[in-house]
Protein backbone atom coordinates (compact mmCIF):
# COMPACT_ATOMS: atom_id res chain seq x y z
CA UNK A 1 0.00 0.00 0.00
CA UNK A 2 1.75 2.93 -0.89
CA UNK A 3 1.65 6.32 1.28
CA UNK A 4 1.02 10.24 0.46
CA UNK A 5 4.02 12.14 2.13
CA UNK A 6 2.59 16.14 3.16
CA UNK A 7 5.74 18.34 2.27
CA UNK A 8 5.33 22.01 3.46
CA UNK A 9 7.35 24.84 3.26
CA UNK A 10 8.28 25.34 -0.04
CA UNK A 11 9.68 27.94 -2.08
CA UNK A 12 6.67 29.92 -4.27
CA UNK A 13 10.18 30.17 -6.88
CA UNK A 14 10.10 26.00 -7.56
CA UNK A 15 9.85 23.65 -10.20
CA UNK A 16 8.63 19.68 -10.11
CA UNK A 17 12.34 18.78 -11.39
CA UNK A 18 14.09 20.40 -8.83
CA UNK A 19 11.47 18.53 -6.11
CA UNK A 20 12.34 15.47 -7.55
CA UNK A 21 15.97 16.48 -7.80
CA UNK A 22 15.94 16.99 -3.85
CA UNK A 23 14.89 13.63 -3.44
CA UNK A 24 16.40 11.13 -5.31
CA UNK A 25 18.93 10.94 -2.88
CA UNK A 26 16.62 8.83 -1.07
CA UNK A 27 16.83 4.99 -1.40
CA UNK A 28 13.63 4.21 -1.74
CA UNK A 29 10.97 5.10 -5.02
CA UNK A 30 9.02 8.09 -4.73
CA UNK A 31 7.12 9.62 -6.69
CA UNK A 32 6.22 13.63 -6.40
CA UNK A 33 3.00 16.13 -7.32
CA UNK A 34 4.30 19.93 -6.92
CA UNK A 35 0.93 21.56 -6.35
CA UNK A 36 0.65 24.81 -8.14
CA UNK A 37 -1.64 27.85 -8.74
CA UNK A 38 -4.07 27.23 -11.43
CA UNK A 39 -3.91 31.08 -12.55
CA UNK A 40 -0.19 31.86 -12.28
CA UNK A 41 1.19 28.30 -12.38
CA UNK A 42 3.56 28.75 -9.74
CA UNK A 43 3.92 26.18 -6.17
CA UNK A 44 1.46 26.89 -3.69
CA UNK A 45 4.03 26.09 -1.20
CA UNK A 46 3.53 22.74 -0.72
CA UNK A 47 3.48 18.69 -2.43
CA UNK A 48 3.10 15.27 -2.20
CA UNK A 49 5.47 12.67 -2.03
CA UNK A 50 4.17 9.25 -2.19
CA UNK A 51 6.14 5.57 -1.47
CA UNK A 52 5.71 2.11 -1.59
CA UNK A 53 5.28 1.45 2.17
CA UNK A 54 4.98 3.10 5.95
CA UNK A 55 8.69 1.72 6.51
CA UNK A 56 10.12 4.15 3.48
CA UNK A 57 7.80 6.69 4.86
CA UNK A 58 8.92 6.58 8.27
CA UNK A 59 12.64 6.82 6.31
CA UNK A 60 11.98 9.71 4.27
CA UNK A 61 9.99 11.79 7.05
CA UNK A 62 13.27 11.20 9.28
CA UNK A 63 15.76 11.80 6.20
CA UNK A 64 14.52 15.20 4.92
CA UNK A 65 11.96 16.66 7.83
CA UNK A 66 13.62 19.92 9.05
CA UNK A 67 15.97 19.80 6.07
CA UNK A 68 17.00 22.95 4.21
CA UNK A 69 15.80 23.51 0.97
CA UNK A 70 16.49 26.89 -0.62
CA UNK A 71 16.31 28.40 2.18
CA UNK A 72 13.46 26.99 3.86
CA UNK A 73 12.91 24.14 6.51
CA UNK A 74 10.85 21.15 5.12
CA UNK A 75 7.77 20.22 6.77
CA UNK A 76 7.47 16.57 6.16
CA UNK A 77 4.77 14.76 7.31
CA UNK A 78 2.18 11.79 6.44
CA UNK A 79 -0.94 13.50 4.66
CA UNK A 80 -4.60 13.04 5.92
CA UNK A 81 -6.91 11.31 3.90
CA UNK A 82 -9.11 12.69 1.31
CA UNK A 83 -12.33 14.07 2.40
CA UNK A 84 -15.13 14.36 -0.55
CA UNK A 85 -16.69 17.28 0.73
CA UNK A 86 -15.87 20.81 1.20
CA UNK A 87 -15.56 21.30 5.14
CA UNK A 88 -14.03 23.61 6.68
CA UNK A 89 -10.24 22.29 7.39
CA UNK A 90 -11.30 19.89 4.99
CA UNK A 91 -8.26 18.53 2.30
CA UNK A 92 -5.28 16.49 2.12
CA UNK A 93 -3.03 18.73 3.95
CA UNK A 94 -2.29 17.63 7.68
CA UNK A 95 -3.93 19.24 10.31
CA UNK A 96 -1.66 21.45 12.93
Amino acid sequence: MSIRLYVGNLPKELEKEELEAFFAGFEGETSTKLVTDRKTGKCRGFAFVTVKNDEQANQLIEQFNSKEFKDCALKIEKALPRSKGKEEGAGSAPAG
